[in-house]
């Protein structure tokens, strides 16, 4: 049973290529996150912008149909993007 344990031991086959492996797992890791921290905020901006303004369009006018149901006493339905 020793003479096994030594000989795996001893193996050093595969280890250059396993450490590349996990190098190169790493460099694609922190490259990833780097691109999610900085780059991928600025691609959604306009977007969020966007949807700010159609957001705050439809509160705007929430207070009119709000008027418009007290003094008319009739049900209206209002469309909110949020």
């Amino acid at each position: 049973m020793k003479l096994q344990r030594s000989k795996l031991r001893n193996d050093t086959e595969a280890v250059s290529e396993v450490i590349g492996m996990i190098m190169l797992l790493a460099i694609f890791v922190t490259f990833y996150t780097i691109i999610q921290a900085s780059v991928v905020p600025q691609w959604n901006k306009d977007e969020e912008a966007n949807q700010l303004k159609v957001a705050y369009n439809d509160m705007m006018f929430l207070p009119s149909d709000i008027e418009d149901v007290a003094l008319l006493e009739a049900p209206k339905s209002c469309t909110m993007h949020l």
